[in-house]
């Protein structure tokens, strides 16, 4: 199994379980419209702008193993992989 695969499935398994537990946490309304940094299962940290989420997480995890969601009253089906971001 290349290195490339490996990444792959770790990325699926990391945005599933970020999801799983994201569907599963309440937010305070003054974060409503912002996004969600998450690795883990757990919310690394909270920014405005979702390109500012994908380069905290590019910085932070070089093996892009980590996933964002945006934060809102209504939760939506963002599908699987909506906002799973592969690095190379």
């Amino acid at each position: 199994m290349q290195k490339s695969e490996v990444n792959l499935r770790n990325l699926e398994q990391e945005v599933e379980k970020n999801y799983k537990a994201f569907l599963g946490m309440s937010f305070k309304s003054i974060d409503n419209g912002k996004w969600a940094l998450m690795r883990d299962g757990k919310v690394v940290e909270i920014l405005v702008a979702k390109a500012d989420a994908d380069k905290m997480g590019q910085a932070l995890y070089p093996d892009g193993v980590y996933s964002f969601q945006r934060i809102g009253n209504q939760i939506a089906d963002l599908g699987y992989m909506s906002y799973a971001v592969r690095s190379n």
